[in-house]
């Protein structure tokens, strides 16, 4: 198994979560992309009383995070920065991810913001595309989410992807074919039309270049 952008994408779901346990304040934290949100009476309409639970408890919650979680969760952090140049793109991520480990319909957060619903969703998907590659070409070791980040639906512009083998050797083409050579000038008349053709074709070249040039070039 190797790095995918599925695998990428289930990793900052992943880190996001475990965000939420971690103790405040945190330097170094995907909430630097994702401000501290407090819920209003319109956020909460429609909980249930275990959305209600959840938001009440969650800073209090007595939840042991491993060290594991804890060490891909700062991985995320330094791919979001080091492979993510542009930092539109790292907002969107860390968006995304915090939208999924609240349960909130990231759909629904486009809309709010005003932005455009199939760019958003894909320059997300490309952010996990790129993180995917670069992982890839750098030979970083393959490190797994906790097994229920891995079963997730996909995202409205999410296709699966596949890359490569990177030992696919590369492809031999066939010998181009040429046709034998044949002289056509076999007769001293034919040789001396030719040469007098020569001669007419590159004096009109060369006076045409004098003419665009307006000064004299050598024959």
């Amino acid at each position: 198994m190797t790095w995918t952008p599925e695998i990428v994408r289930a990793r900052f779901h992943e880190a996001a979560d475990t965000e939420r346990y971690l103790p405040l304040p945190r330097i170094g934290s995907g909430n630097g992309f994702w401000p501290v949100y407090h819920y209003t009476a319109e956020d909460r309409e429609g909980w249930d009383d275990a959305a209600r639970t959840d938001n009440a408890d969650r800073w209090s919650r007595d939840r042991k995070l491993t060290r594991e979680a804890i060490s891909r969760h700062d991985e995320c952090l330094d791919w979001s920065i080091k492979l993510l140049a542009n930092e539109t793109y790292r907002h969107i991520v860390w968006k995304w991810a915090f939208c999924q480990a609240y349960g909130r319909n990231f759909g629904t957060l486009c809309q709010r913001k005003g932005w455009v619903r199939t760019t958003t969703y894909g320059r997300l998907d490309r952010s996990f595309v790129r993180i995917a590659e670069q992982l890839l070409s750098a030979d970083i070791l393959l490190r797994l989410p906790d097994e229920k980040f891995l079963d997730q639906p996909e995202t409205a512009a999410m296709r699966p992807i596949e890359f490569a083998p990177r030992t696919q050797a590369r492809a031999v083409h066939p010998p181009f074919r040429t046709d034998r050579h044949v002289d056509t000038l076999t007769t001293p008349e034919q040789i001396a039309a030719f040469s007098k053709y020569l001669v007419q074709t590159n004096d009109g070249r060369r006076r045409r270049r004098e003419r665009t040039t307006r000064r004299p070039v050598a024959a």
